[in-house]
């Protein structure tokens, strides 16, 4: 029995010296170690090391708290009403602008935007009520290190650690009219999306440790044209009120701007404050896109949904999925061009070749 305790004394004393206990405390506790069986209410508290850490969930949305004299304001869309002449996050997005207009007042703003598609969320009035603007969207991209938008969020405390891994996808949405030291391009679903109120309150629910409080106002649409804030109110475009750029196709705008009745909205890239690259489009999205192309005389309409490509084309139009499918056909000697098809399809008229089937191919038989 002697020897054991001496054992367990020797183990306690050389525990005592990694995890920084003294000597003497070690000692004391083999003695006693002798004397009963220890319970589980006798293990020392674990130490809050770097492989601990991998036991509790990472959190993957570390926002910067809400001050106390803030309002913070949420705002949620689905799409916008207008495309934006810029992508966000590469050229194959389809990037949709929001306008935001900041009312006038006195007390301080932090604002929530977030939307499933990519967005760019253009603010003016009186910006310099924004303290702090939070953007988030669905679609994500790799974070761009040389677009650093403002300085990295505080760590808030041990539990609220997060990784580097969470903040390499990132927002594929920006900002303009606000200067990139408010800004916080958040990671991906940070929060979630959310373009009904009823689905707010759980698209938070991931945030609100870091932001100290659920948020003053939630506002959302499923699209929009405008905004203004705080007070929520939106405003929709109008249908047929778009102005057709010079050079494009009248019948094929006509059926864009169904989807987006908006038009199309200029953004100078440089301006766009963002996380991710961010570019100008060479060929607009959908069937914007289609209208931009017919117009310059590279593709012809075929009937129905079934367009033929006259000559070369820089990129495919993005986003041609679900109700922006369409069947392309290569004329002789047109090469495939570049991009996402989408759920299109993509056929070589030589010899009727499959060049890309993204799902039943519009307009063949």
């Amino acid at each position: 029995m002697k020897r054991k305790v001496q054992l367990i004394a020797a183990l306690a004393l050389a525990a005592g010296t990694v995890m920084g206990h003294s000597p003497v405390a070690a000692e004391g506790a083999a003695a006693e170690a002798g004397a009963r069986r220890p319970s589980p209410a006798d293990e020392p508290e674990p130490r809050r090391s770097d492989w601990l850490r991998t036991l509790h969930p990472t959190p993957a949305c570390p926002l910067p708290p809400a001050l106390e004299n803030e309002q913070l304001i949420a705002f949620g869309a689905y799409d916008g009403d207008s495309i934006a002449s810029a992508w966000v996050g590469g050229p194959d997005n389809e990037t949709a602008l929001i306008d935001v207009i900041i009312e006038p007042g006195r007390q301080p703003l932090y604002l929530i935007l977030t939307s499933y598609e990519s967005m760019i969320w253009r603010l003016s009035g009186a910006t310099s009520r924004v303290r702090k603007v939070v953007i988030s969207s669905y679609h994500n991209a790799e974070r761009d290190p040389s677009r650093q938008t403002s300085r990295p969020v505080r760590r808030l405390a041990y539990r609220a650690r997060t990784s580097a891994e969470a903040w390499r996808r990132v927002a594929a949405s920006g900002v303009v009219g606000v200067p990139a030291r408010k800004v916080v391009i958040a990671p991906a679903h940070c929060p979630k999306y959310f373009y009904q109120r009823e689905t707010a309150s759980a698209a938070f629910a991931i945030a609100s440790e870091a932001l100290g409080r659920e948020p003053d106002a939630v506002f959302a649409a499923y699209s929009a044209q405008r905004v203004r804030l705080p007070s929520g109110r939106v405003t929709e475009a109008e249908r047929d009120s778009a102005t057709m750029p010079g050079g494009f196709d009248r019948e094929m705008w006509i059926e864009a701007t169904r989807f987006w009745p908006g038009g199309l909205v200029y953004v100078p890239p440089g301006a766009v404050v963002a996380a991710t690259p961010v570019g100008l489009y060479e060929v607009l999205p959908s069937q914007m896109g289609l209208a931009q192309l017919i117009g310059a005389g590279a593709v012809e309409p075929l009937g129905g949904e079934s367009f033929r490509v006259l000559r070369p084309i820089p990129r495919l139009p993005p986003r041609m999925s679900g109700a922006h499918s369409v069947t392309l056909i290569l004329a002789d000697g047109v090469p495939p061009p570049p991009g996402d098809s989408g759920h299109s399809c993509m056929i070589r008229e030589r010899d009727e070749h499959l060049l890309r089937a993204g799902g039943e191919c519009p307009g063949v038989d």
